[in-house]
């Protein structure tokens, strides 16, 4: 029986385009003459800051990628939290789920504080258990990592556990920590990509998760 749901956050609970291609543009244009397109920056989104910053800026400088993601941070303060939105249905679904007596958790790429304050703003607290990101120095730097820190904080059993994403990375960090998967269709990610990844099941709307989830390996009772 599923009992833990593992929920990315940029691309499946929040749109957070808005903020995360500003900040990284205004980034950018600080510290270099390059120039990227939102959907060439949102083709990044999943991975670790740094690794971002690196790639966008051409380079492996950490002097240089550290100042990148101090700017980073500082612009996300400004327009980065309110730069988001919730995809229509995610917070009916969570408190069907969270009725359910699911525990929810949010495992992130982005920093954990900053995670935390997006929670906030979108008025999700009330159903997660805990939030999961890598702190702002970027430490854990990998998703599995982090889902591993849930898995054992709580002491879930990675077959009652499933863990839902728009890209690749959340399929594959579930597959790594061997829990199950979910992938959705109306987040960054593209079609081939979570295709690709082999996940569980997919969705391509939000109000499919609970029946997603239900049909999933030792499926969630009804």
């Amino acid at each position: 029986m599923i009992k833990n749901i593992l929920f990315d956050l940029d691309g499946t609970l929040s749109d957070s385009r808005e903020g995360i291609i500003g900040c990284f543009q205004y980034t950018v244009s600080r510290l270099s003459n390059f120039s990227y397109s939102g959907d060439e920056i949102l083709g990044y989104v999943g991975i670790p800051l740094r690794t971002i910053l690196g790639r966008l800026l051409a380079t492996d400088d950490r002097g240089k990628i550290d100042s990148a993601a101090h700017i980073y941070r500082e612009k996300f303060a400004e327009i980065g939290i309110t730069g988001n939105t919730l995809y229509p249905g995610i917070q009916e679904m969570l408190s069907l789920l969270h009725d359910r007596s699911c525990k929810l958790f949010v495992v992130t790429m982005k920093n954990n504080i900053d995670a935390g304050k997006v929670i906030d703003y979108l008025q999700l607290s009330q159903f997660f258990t805990r939030i999961y990101g890598p702190s702002p120095e970027g430490i854990p730097d990998t998703k599995a990592l982090l889902i591993e820190s849930a898995l054992c904080s709580y002491h879930l059993n990675p077959d009652e556990t499933v863990m839902i994403g728009d890209r690749k990375e959340d399929i594959t960090a579930g597959k790594i920590t061997g829990t199950k998967t979910v992938g959705v269709m109306w987040g960054f990610g593209i079609r081939q990509e979570i295709e690709a990844s082999g996940p569980d099941s997919i969705c391509e709307a939000v109000e499919e998760i609970p029946e997603a989830i239900a049909g999933l390996p030792g499926n969630l009772r009804q």
